[in-house]
């Protein structure tokens, strides 16, 4: 097989974590060649969550879905940049309770708010992580913040990377415009449209990656290290496909339940997204809102069709909202099909999480009629719209399996730490298997 390249470091996958790792080790003076499943789309080439960024930037147009007790919808980003480009950009350091948790579980070496917290500011610079310079102007925003002071909830406008131009436009500072040009002006290369296919390894040390381009045509590059940053599902089915024991591992989700809601005046156009979370129930409960295009509106009320299509006569009233669950003993895998070249995601969401599911549900509802909806609907097969706090009562204890669920959130599939039963790779991110895999 032709060898093609040849590096000290190949990062797989150009994400939040491919990006941040190449720019890291091409400054500390090392070679470094980025590979990229997906295409490079310039900023600003696609519109934010419309159909041409989901056929040009997410993963199979975002037609991905965990199966189990449910089918959870979920999306992540194929292209330059990874989920980063795609997503709401919202960002969140954990707070010293949460990797107390991680350190207590896992084991984890030098896991503080202050041994990250170098990394943590370069990140937030790089990003330039903050509040919207001139408020929330989303009206779906807005009516979080004001359920939220009606019912006198915890709500936090949560920063993010992104800023708004002179024309009231939002831009996201995603990796393809922040630490993939930094890692580049360091000395490090990139391939963007290739598909890790298989890592290579000799007497249990990586050799390089056989991987494939949009040809079809197979080539190898020869590598001292192998760092997988593909995302939770990606990396666990590479790893897998390389014959990688990933003993301890699984795949977790916070799975979410949406609310779309129909308000008498205008919320305005959907160039963005909420930016406000209610707290009150945290950390077992997030409720927030989602991007409300006219497409992703369709989308939500499906379940309630022919009876909720009045909602796309005036989309700009329409908020899509959502209550996500923190979970806990979620048991899910990702396995690969002979002859598939895609993964299939596997998860099983708990009795007591289809219970927070259902709570934060008529939470949710509750807001938004304090807010001044004036219907909702769930997508819950046969429950019909919501219009008052009586109407809240028909939501069932426990979500029934026929609800509609997704999640943006995947992780656990590579846990690291210590406690070697439970953490295929150290606190470091060193596959303990196989040498020279992080």
């Amino acid at each position: 097989m032709e060898v093609r390249h040849q590096t000290q470091h190949l990062v797989i996958g150009s994400g939040a974590g491919g990006a941040v790792t190449a720019a890291y080790l091409a400054e500390a003076g090392e070679s470094v060649l980025i590979l990229e499943e997906g295409s490079a789309v310039r900023s600003g080439e696609v519109g934010q969550f419309s159909l041409e960024q989901m056929r040009r930037q997410y993963r199979k147009s975002g037609m991905t879905a965990m199966f189990g007790n449910y089918l959870v919808n979920y999306v992540e980003g194929c292209c330059l940049g990874g989920s980063s480009e795609i997503n709401s950009g919202l960002y969140h350091l954990p707070d010293e309770r949460l990797l107390g948790e991680w350190r207590d579980s896992h084991k984890v070496k030098d896991l503080s708010v202050t041994s990250i917290g170098h990394y943590a500011r370069d990140i937030e610079e790089t990003l330039a992580i903050a509040l919207t310079e001139s408020g929330p102007t989303d009206g779906a925003s807005l009516r979080l913040l004001e359920g939220a002071k009606r019912l006198r909830w915890q709500c936090q406008e949560v920063p993010r990377w992104a800023h708004r131009d002179d024309d009231g436009h939002t831009i996201w500072h995603g990796m393809s415009s922040t630490f993939i040009p930094r890692a580049e002006k360091a000395g490090a290369n990139l391939i963007t449209d290739a598909r890790a296919e298989r890592i290579t390894i000799r007497n249990r040390r990586a050799a390089g990656v056989i991987a494939k381009g949009s040809d079809g045509v197979p080539f190898f590059i020869s590598a001292e290290r192998v760092w997988v940053c593909c995302g939770s599902i990606g990396t666990a089915s590479l790893l897998k496909r390389s014959g990688c024991s990933l003993r301890g591992g699984g795949l977790s989700a916070h799975p979410t339940v949406k609310a779309t809601a129909t308000f008498s005046e205008s919320l305005g156009p959907a160039l963005d997204v909420p930016t406000h979370q209610i707290k009150e129930f945290a950390p077992d409960i997030t409720i927030g809102g989602s991007s409300r295009t006219a497409s992703q509106i369709a989308l939500a009320i499906s379940e309630d069709w022919p009876d909720g299509s009045g909602y796309l006569a005036e989309p700009d009233n329409v908020g899509i909202f959502y209550a996500a669950v923190r979970p806990k003993n979620q048991p899910g895998s990702v396995i690969n099909l002979p002859g598939v070249s895609d993964p299939l995601p596997l998860l099983w969401v708990s009795k007591r999480d289809r219970m927070l599911l259902s709570s934060g549900l008529r939470r949710t509802c509750h807001l938004l009629l304090s807010a001044g909806a004036k219907e909702i609907r769930t997508g819950i097969p046969g429950l019909g719209p919501l219009r008052s706090a009586e109407d809240t009562a028909r939501l069932p204890r426990i979500l029934p399996l026929s609800a509609n669920l997704m999640t943006v959130h995947t992780f656990s599939t590579v846990p690291m730490g210590e406690k070697a039963d439970v953490c295929p790779a150290d606190s470091f991110g060193t596959l303990r298997e196989v040498r020279g895999i992080k």
